[in-house]
């Protein structure tokens, strides 16, 4: 790893140089600080890490949990986790992010290849689930399972935009006359190749089926079926038999 080559800093040479140095200091910080957490991993078995660039991950972990981060890259997350037996795993790339467990038996995990930025992802109860598929990007997304046995499920080779919330949970209990809760949390599928516009709701029970769009701002209250787009408050299928693409349009 080469600093620099000259003290001469006349001209693009230097510049280039110089931006070299900064590139390169940053790259120290990011292998001292993942050394750091691979040092803890020794005093603390609940971390496992392996093949990652760590950078300001901030875990705060009760016993009994375990936080698995392999062939990742993790930049100014917090991970908070209380409860036991509740486990974390991060294979794909999240940064300005937060994780939040707590309960028994819970898992959180990140598939590889992923891209995920400023998300936070919720998960508050007993044998809960929130998996994200290889391959999807997400701008920014508010997640939220609590319960028992439920789950946030995101297929593969999704494309979230930003401000995006999923809630498969109301959070709180309504009852009825019995006092019985008459709300309680239900599961959120999100299939394959999804595409999810800014500010976009999904709500708790709903099923987005395989190359399925949600439009900007709706509110998704029931089922996408596969190859439609859907969009308004009340979550209005106006197209179906489509499909989409990643790369930008051209026409």
């Amino acid at each position: 790893m080469t600093f620099f080559a000259t003290t001469d800093y006349d001209g693009k040479r230097g510049f280039d140089e110089i931006f070299s140095y900064i590139g390169s200091m940053k790259d120290i910080l990011i292998l001292l600080y993942t050394f750091f957490f691979r040092m803890m991993r020794f005093a603390d078995k609940s971390l496992q890490i392996a093949n990652s660039k760590l950078l300001f991950v901030k875990p705060n972990m009760c016993a009994n949990n375990r936080l698995i981060i392999e062939h990742a890259v993790v930049k100014r997350t917090a991970v908070n986790v209380h409860g036991e037996r509740n486990k974390i795993i991060i294979k794909g790339n999240i940064g300005t992010s937060e994780i939040r467990v707590s309960g028994q038996n819970n898992v959180v995990e990140i598939a590889k290849d992923c891209g995920i930025d400023h998300s936070v992802i919720v998960v508050n109860g007993v044998d809960c689930k929130v998996i994200i598929g290889e391959k999807t990007s997400i701008g920014s997304m508010y997640a939220v399972c609590m319960g028992k046995n439920n789950y946030i499920s995101i297929g593969e080779d999704c494309l979230f935009s930003t401000d995006i919330d999923i809630w498969a949970t109301d959070s709180h209990p309504i009852y009825n006359e019995k006092g019985e809760v008459c709300n309680p949390s239900k599961p959120i599928k999100i299939g394959n190749h999804v595409w999810i516009g800014k500010c976009a709701k999904i709500l708790k029970g709903v099923s987005v089926e395989d190359n399925g769009i949600i439009g900007m701002n709706a509110m998704v209250t029931r089922d996408v079926p596969a190859n439609s787009i859907i969009v308004g408050n009340k979550g209005r299928i106006i197209k179906t038999g489509i499909t989409w693409g990643k790369t930008f349009i051209r026409e």
